[in-house]
């Protein structure tokens, strides 16, 4: 690794990242892994996790200093009378704004903000952008188009409030890059849609896909024994990955379980939530949030990424990849990585085509094992945070010309 440079580095994030339970905490933390690995001097500003882990064995956060301050509880006022979106406007405080403020008042080489729901940061700021040589705004997703297709699915009473939602991010959005010298996107998707928009226009738009961080699994054969089990991997708290759950299990646990094929279900998800889907669904294995995903993973034939809506890059994408577990996907849910299609990944274009491609293929273990041998080769540079560290000094660097 590099020397690292002297650079001064304020990282504004939506909350503490460990242990990373979702997609969104585990693409903060490599951001923040990697900003840690260039500067010597890199502050962090977040908000309390409700469970903290420490992080003992990245050396390279040692000398990171944390600022967290406390959330508010949302009353029906503070919803009402905002031009916020929900993420963001959960992450505003007066702590928070608070201890912004202090920090603003020292000098910064450089800023980050990661993901919208730090956009609260905006009036702060613009109030202070002199004393800060470069800013820039990381996104999860393209939030104004995800908004609008989860309003789309929504009941009439429920649709309103979410086309308001998608109208307040895009405007926070278009204030963030208004203000950022660089932007940088999840995926190729995003970018696209980003730069239909007449704010994007004027800003550099970066492509900072995600990377494996964890240990890949070198071997892994399906055989006869290998019990027909089907795994989905994902966090279950955000209303469009809770739909995406529902529908996966309403088109394909019927046909799953008349050819005996059982589902498990890897992911963090409220307890209310998982008691609903055991009662309606007993015969599907509910895990709940694990530490060690890979465990879970064993005894697992295939996996899937039914995701018809939510947006940005699956990062189940790279765990499956490099874990060797056969993708079933569709379509428009895995985008960004070298796979191609009846080789190494097998798409569909809707749920009941991919429930009728899992019968079919599920006892082919030949086809199976080429499928995740081939996927593994096609994305080793997908492997270690060396990838991120170079492209997001690509991004630094880029933006300062």
């Amino acid at each position: 690794m590099s020397a690292k440079n002297s650079e001064r580095v304020l990282f504004i994030t939506r909350e503490y990242p460990w242990p990373t339970h979702t997609g969104a905490l585990q693409y903060s933390a490599m951001l923040l892994r990697a900003l840690a690995q260039q500067t010597s001097s890199l502050h962090v500003l977040c908000s309390e996790s409700c469970v903290q882990s420490e992080v003992d064995d990245m050396d390279e956060l040692n000398d990171v200093i944390f600022h967290q301050f406390q959330e508010e509880s949302l009353d029906w006022k503070k919803q009402c009378f905002t031009n916020l979106p929900q993420a963001t406007l959960r992450k505003l405080s007066a702590s928070g704004v608070g201890k912004l403020q202090q920090l603003l008042e020292q000098q910064w080489s450089l800023i980050v903000v990661d993901h919208i729901a730090s956009a609260w940061s905006y009036p702060l700021l613009c109030q202070y952008r002199k004393q800060t040589q470069q800013l820039l705004y990381c996104t999860h997703n393209e939030e104004f188009s995800t908004r609008l297709s989860i309003a789309a699915s929504e009941q009439f009473i429920k649709a309103p409030m979410h086309l308001i939602d998608a109208c307040r991010a895009k405007g926070a959005d278009a204030h963030m890059f208004e203000l950022a010298d660089a932007v940088t996107c999840i995926s190729s998707n995003d970018m696209s849609a980003y730069q239909r928009y007449r704010f994007a226009q004027q800003t550099p738009l970066h492509l900072l896909s995600p990377i494996y961080t964890d240990v890949p699994c070198h071997q892994r054969i399906v055989t006869p024994k290998t019990p027909r089990i089907v795994c989905l991997l994902g966090s279950f708290i955000w209303s469009a990955k809770k739909r995406n759950l529902l529908l996966f299990l309403q088109a394909c646990t019927p046909l799953f379980t008349k050819h005996a094929i059982q589902i498990k279900i890897i992911g963090n998800m409220r307890q209310e939530f998982r008691e609903k889907l055991q009662r309606r669904w007993p015969e599907v294995h509910f895990t709940g949030s694990v530490n060690n995903i890979a465990s879970y993973l064993n005894d697992v034939r295939l996996a899937v990424i039914p995701e018809q809506a939510g947006g940005g890059f699956k990062l189940k994408s790279l765990e499956y990849v490099f874990q060797r577990l056969p993708i079933f996907a569709l379509k428009q849910g895995l985008v960004d990585l070298p796979l191609e299609e009846q080789h190494s990944v097998q798409l569909y274009a809707d749920l009941p085509s991919l429930a009728k491609g899992i019968v079919q293929c599920i006892d082919d273990d030949m086809l199976l094992n080429n499928m995740q041998q081939r996927a593994f080769d096609a994305c080793t540079a997908f492997i270690g945070m060396e990838a991120m560290v170079q492209k997001l000094e690509e991004v630094v660097y880029a933006s300062r010309m």
